[in-house]
């Protein structure tokens, strides 16, 4: 190395030259033992140092200038030039970093007054040199992760050691790490603590000075899309989400990883940081909390998510919870809004004349309330377009129901001066029908888009399916049930009952025991054969269960689809809830004793068993299946081949239950129209709840297929503490790829060694967990076997 660039290291170009280009003997020494003796430091720096690595400052960081510039790296290996410091000298400095804490694009970006015509006027050979000088003085920002009034103020408060006057907070903080001063706080975008946590080899190698502290090691590790900076981004997902950044994320490229594309640009777009964060969904509420002064003023939304609203409890995602109104208030709305509605069926009545043979006949029992009447029938009419043979069953009614003709046409009416009940109304209407399908519909309901196509098109779909019901909300966004369960003793549960009508565990198409005459659709030649509803539950309850039954007995299937979706004012047909109840506990008494021999080998009450119980006749194996995140087939690449597995282990009629480590972000709408209607998506939990999720199901799955080795590594204490039987329980390791053996492929480019045992040994310490490993390829696989994995 000559001219110029002793030159630089001797201090003795005009005005004392560059600080990042000034050699520092005494930190030298003390930064390589093997010079501390050195009477020549620079001298030995010249003619050894260089070509070893060695930083002539601490402001100019060599092995982090080399490694990030793979030209540069090229250069070095072929000898154009002694080091990273030369090549830097010569032409790096005016758009390469030199240092892992300072960006001269975002700092010329942010600071727009300087201008070339302004350091050269103020004597600068460079952006860094600006910033060196004066600018980590004036308390400038030189990179996203640096905030010197973060740094100031913990240092002040905090630390006890409060950065000097007319010292930078830059120049303070490399020299609090350098006296191994421990990891503090310099932006809210970086979480030392959780960074060590899940990365415990990093911890071990700042203890032994391989890194000067976490933050080091993220900004200058040679992988930069290995590691997560905090809880709240993930690198995989935001590259496979964001296709688009592709080639401008890598060393050497505009950004060294995903994550300060997202700090720059990313957050400003309202990318979401990880499936489980929705920023624009965020970032459209933030203003529901009232923040400090100070506080207000953040504008980058990520950073108001992170100091904000994490510390208020905002919602950061649609969390699909049901709105908490009293139900007296609902059911009083709901039938508001029926009555609302009758003047407009009173100018345009409501037309089931049929033009063709029914497709379904829908039987509907009414005892009074004709507003509510009206609404059910327009809520039918208006969701189906296909032909109805329509069957009101007049039972008693003594108010304005008694002149429906006037408001309906087209319809099969039937008039009882008494009020029969709703059995033998049922029964009586049976005798009328004339389609291959009957929906029992309750009068106080109100149909979702869709509900009746979904049914009978969920009834055509099977010969050997006998009955369907629906999603059953009530009028205070509750669900009434998802599917019903009939215990042993004989009583029964609307399943969900006061959860949330968006929960995983209700919205997937499964077997039931029963389901509720609110909604129930069955083949017609069906019901004829066994009679239809038993009058000795007359005048209602239990008889939905006992059909379901006998249908189960006749070799047909009952099945729930949340497809199929109603809103229900429940007790609307009856106003006297306590009689209701009265109902419901005599006739629980008949039908136990009507089915005892069927009901020896239900479920036993209890709520242990609520998992299994849900799902009725000869259940498939249950298979939980753990990604990194929902495999949405719209995120490429790895995703689309576990959407494709999750497929094939569906159609093969296996219970599949998805859990996305990371949780998810994605609208649900995007969920569960990429999924076949029998999976279990559970989207409202990540791996903060895995424990308590897999502990409630210990003893649930047939096999848990793992996919991708670190998430293996990162559950596998959950699972060792299950003390899972693997003859009841299997583990599955889906490799999706070794990333070992990509790791040996980049350093073969960049001709470092690699120890592919070792790394092997890392990726996969939990392997022998399991009892099975699969991989993509049979050459993966002779890897794997190489290695002891057979």
């Amino acid at each position: 190395m000559e001219g110029v660039v002793l030159d630089t290291l001797r201090g003795t170009a005009e005005g004392g030259g560059p600080l990042w280009g000034r050699f520092d003997p005494d930190w030298y020494r003390r930064t390589y033992p093997m010079a501390a003796g050195e009477a020549d430091p620079l001298a030995f720096y010249l003619s050894q140092g260089a070509r070893l690595g060695h930083s002539p400052n601490r402001y100019f960081d060599e092995a982090f200038y080399v490694g990030e510039h793979e030209q540069v790296a090229q250069a070095v290996a072929e000898g154009r030039v002694a080091c990273g410091f030369e090549h830097y000298c010569l032409s790096g400095r005016d758009e390469r970093p030199a240092h892992w804490l300072f960006e001269p694009g975002f700092y010329r970006q942010l600071h727009k007054d300087l201008t070339d015509a302004a350091l050269a006027k103020g004597g600068f050979a460079n952006l860094y040199d600006h910033y060196l000088k004066r600018g980590a003085q004036e308390g400038r920002q030189a990179h996203l992760l640096f905030s010197p009034q973060i740094y100031r103020r913990h240092m002040a408060d905090t630390a006890g050691h409060p950065v000097p006057d007319g010292m930078g907070a830059f120049q303070h903080y490399l020299t609090w790490i350098e006296e191994d001063g421990g990891d503090v706080p310099t932006t809210p975008y970086f979480d030392a603590a959780w960074y060590f946590l899940h990365y415990p080899e990093v911890e071990q190698a700042v203890a032994e000075r391989r890194f000067k502290s976490a933050l080091h090691h993220y900004l200058s590790n040679p992988e930069p899309s290995a590691f997560d900076p905090l809880e709240y981004f993930r690198e995989r997902f935001y590259i496979e989400r964001y296709s688009d950044i592709e080639k401008v994320i890598g060393r050497g490229k505009w950004f060294r990883n995903a994550y300060l594309h997202f700090l720059r640009y990313g957050q400003h777009e309202l990318r979401n940081p990880t499936s489980f964060i929705n920023l624009q969904y965020y970032w459209a509420r933030r203003s529901s909390v009232v923040v400090n002064a100070e506080l207000a003023k953040v504008v980058e939304p990520f950073a108001h998510l992170l100091t904000v609203g994490l510390l208020k409890g905002l919602a950061f995602a649609p969390t699909g919870a049901p709105i908490d109104v009293p139900e007296k208030q609902a059911r009083a709305l709901f039938l508001s809004h029926a009555e609302n509605m009758a003047p407009q069926h009173a100018r345009r009545p409501i037309d089931f004349t049929l033009q063709g043979p029914a497709q379904v006949c829908v039987i509907v029992v009414v005892h009074n309330h004709l507003a509510m009447t009206l609404m059910t029938l327009a809520s039918l009419r208006d969701n189906y377009a296909g032909t109805i043979q329509l069957i009101l069953v007049d039972s008693g009614s003594s108010d304005e129901v008694r002149q429906i003709q006037r408001y309906v046409r087209g319809m099969v009416h039937l008039r009882f001066e008494t009020n029969i009940g709703f059995i033998h109304a049922c029964n009586s209407a049976l005798l009328h029908a004339n389609a291959p399908a009957i929906l029992f519909l309750n009068n106080d309901v109100r149909l979702s888009t869709g509900a009746v196509a979904a049914a009978l098109a969920r009834l055509e779909s099977d010969p050997k399916i006998g009955v369907v019901g629906a999603k059953v909300i009530r009028t205070n966004e509750k669900l009434q049930e998802a599917g019903c369960i009939i215990w042993r003793d004989g009583k029964t549960n609307g399943y969900m009952r006061d959860w949330a009508p968006l929960s995983p565990e209700a919205n997937f198409v499964r077997d039931v025991d029963f389901v509720s005459g609110v909604f129930l659709m069955a083949r017609a030649d069906l019901v004829a054969r066994i009679g239809g509803f038993d009058p000795q539950f007359a005048p209602a309850y239990y008889e939905d269960a006992d059909l379901c039954l006998q249908v189960w007995q006749e070799g047909y299937r009952v099945v729930y689809d949340p497809n199929a979706v109603v809103y229900h004012y429940e007790y609307g047909s009856s106003r006297d809830s306590g009689a209701a109840f009265g109902l419901m506990h005599k006739n629980q008494k008949a039908f136990h004793a009507k089915h005892l021999q069927a009901l020896k080998h239900r479920f036993a009450n209890t709520p242990e068993a609520l998992l299994e119980a849900r799902f009725a006749g000869r259940t498939q194996p249950k298979i939980l299946y753990i990604e990194d995140y929902i495999p949405l087939r719209s995120l490429g690449a790895g995703a689309v081949r576990s959407n494709d597995l999750i497929r094939v282990m569906a159609g093969m009629g296996y219970q599949v239950t998805v859990f996305p480590v990371h949780g998810t972000a994605a609208p649900l709408a995007e969920i569960y129209a990429d999924f076949p209607d029998t999976v279990e998506i559970i989207h409202d939990l990540n791996h903060h709840d895995f424990n308590k999720f897999i502990n409630d199901r210990k003893t649930y799955f047939d096999c848990i297929w793992i996919c991708r080795a670190h998430n293996l590594n990162f559950l596998h204490g959950y699972l060792e503490e299950l003390k899972l039987n693997p003859n009841k329980t299997s583990i599955v390791l889906d490799t999706e790829a070794i990333f070992s053996l990509r790791e040996e492929l980049q350093a073969r480019r960049e001709n470092r060694p690699f120890n592919l045992g070792e790394a092997m040994a890392r990726e996969f310490k939990h392997g022998h967990f399991c009892q099975e490993i699969v991989t993509v390829s049979p050459a993966e696989a002779a890897v794997l076997s190489e290695f002891g994995f057979p």
